[in-house]
């Protein structure tokens, strides 16, 4: 499986500005009404540049609830202190993680799960650091229910990669279910139309991961063929597709 270099990409990830737009964690929510438990401890597994956690915590700023963020990349992290003052960061990774048994209540990945290189021992770390009745998010595109998104139809052998990084729903399902979890999978499917000009800034850009693990020459072809799309109908659109896949899972 292919890594993606965090290093270079750091430097213009938050441009993107979908990536700031986070909503109040709805699932956190239902869990804290549900677990009388304070101070509430939360982590954020693979935090990145810490844009889930500053909505978090501003959302939550009422509760009494002890933030956490690990990462692998210092770059990333880096980031994310800017925006955190107030939350422990950690520099990890998920197969090893820094912390004690049970000290969390909740623990929340999101579009991070595919980087793990050894799956199986990240699930069981995050087991192991939650308390029982705690509950495991995890959060992330659905590649096999969405051959149309324009990253695929531009950048087919992204796909193929991502057949090798990406758990499908019903993987991640029997996986915590194995792990004595009460699991529950969903997808959300989205079709909708954007333009080609949105789609070359974001090509242009290379911060997400699908262009970071291709080849420059096959990063090059899919440019091309972007460039050469828009030149053909500079108000041009692409129909395309996204799906979200989100497992909460219940730890017993």
């Amino acid at each position: 499986m292919k890594r993606t270099d965090y290093a270079k990409i750091a430097p213009r990830y938050d441009d993107n500005e979908v990536r700031l737009r986070i909503r109040q964690d709805e699932i956190l929510a239902e869990h804290l009404a549900r677990v009388p438990r304070r101070p509430f401890g939360v982590l954020d597994l693979a935090c990145g540049s810490g844009n889930y956690l500053a909505a978090q915590t501003k959302a939550f700023r009422e509760q009494d609830i002890r933030w956490y963020g690990l990462d692998a990349s210092e770059d990333m992290l880096a980031l994310a202190r800017t925006k955190n003052p107030g939350v422990e960061l950690h520099r990890g990774r998920a197969e090893k993680l820094p912390f004690e048994a049970q000290q969390f209540d909740y623990v929340t990945v999101s579009f991070a799960f595919h980087h793990f290189e050894d799956k199986s021992t990240a699930l069981d770390e995050m087991s192991r650091v939650l308390r029982d009745d705690g509950v495991a998010r995890v959060v992330n595109i659905a590649p096999s229910e969405m051959r149309a998104w324009w990253v695929y139809r531009f950048f087919p052998e992204a796909f193929h990669e991502d057949e090798k990084r990406f758990w499908s729903h019903a993987l991640l399902y029997y996986e915590l279910s194995c792990r004595g979890f009460e699991p529950r999978a969903r997808i959300e499917y989205d079709l909708y139309r954007i333009p080609l000009t949105e789609v070359l800034a974001d090509v242009e850009r290379r911060d997400m991961s699908q262009f970071a693990i291709l080849t420059d020459a096959q990063y090059e072809r899919g440019l091309a063929e972007v460039r050469e799309a828009l030149a053909r109908d500079l108000r041009g659109y692409v129909d395309t597709e996204i799906a979200l896949l989100g497992c909460t899972a219940l730890k017993r």
